[in-house]
This record gives C-alpha cells, sequence and structure tokens, in this order.
C-alpha cells in the first residue's frame, strides 16, 4: 500500500498522520513521545482523523453492537494540510472533502510553553 506518512515534532509533542493512497488520513498516534510499535494495516482503519454524521446517512463498519465508522466520514477525503503559526504558537490545519461539498477542517493550535494542543473542527457546506 502506498501511503504518505506525515510526522510533525512540536514543543515535545509527536503527531503521526498517514494519508492512504485512496486519500482516507488517519491519525496514528499523538502524543508526548514518538511512535513506537508499528500499528498494523488490518488495525488502521479504526484510526481516522474524523468520523461524522448526517441525517440520512447509514452507519459503516460494524462491530457488535457498535458502531466504529460513518458513511460519511468513509467518504472525506484528504484535501491538503496547512502549517499555521499565530500569538500562542505553531499549529496545523488539516483539510478534508466529500464530493457533494461538504468541507471539513480540524485545526490543531498547540502552545509556545507547555505540551498542550488546542484542537477544533470547523464544516461548511
Amino acid at each position: 500500500m502506498n501511503s504518505k506518512m506525515i510526522e510533525i515534532i512540536e514543543n515535545g509533542l509527536y503527531l503521526t498522520i498517514e494519508v492512504t493512497e485512496d486519500q482516507d488520513v488517519r491519525l496514528l498516534h499523538f502524543g508526548a513521545a514518538p511512535l513506537e510499535a508499528a500499528i498494523a494495516d488490518k488495525n488502521k482503519q479504526g484510526f481516522r482523523l474524523l468520523e461524522l454524521q448526517l441525517s440520512g446517512e447509514d452507519r459503516a463498519e460494524y462491530h457488535g453492537r457498535t458502531h466504529r465508522a460513518s458513511y460519511p466520514g468513509l467518504r472525506m477525503v484528504y484535501a491538503g494540510h496547512s502549517d499555521t503559526v499565530n500569538a500562542l504558537g505553531p499549529g496545523v490545519n488539516w483539510s478534508l472533502a466529500w464530493l457533494i461539498r461538504l468541507q471539513e477542517s480540524r485545526q490543531c493550535s498547540i502552545f509556545n510553553s507547555i505540551r498542550v494542543c488546542k484542537s477544533f473542527e470547523a464544516g461548511q457546506c
């Protein structure tokens, strides 16, 4: 499988993102130490960066009585990412898109003086 690994190290925080050949975005690791053990390919589908629910849409990946994924989340694809800097410190903005003109943005701001990340997402139709 040809995938792109994106590793960001900032202020003692380690972030590992994988963008698959199908443009699926997976959050493999985010912590105060580097990723130590490789994650098996068969388990990576459970590490999707974004899941969302839309009215009238079904869910996928049933696991007993629980749902691990949504069809809208499965259809979102990588649209790019950018590094940002504000008064509090550096950050990264991940963009995902769907063919029906749904845009989703996940932002992560890292503070300069402490190992803390403020993360939030914003959707747009």
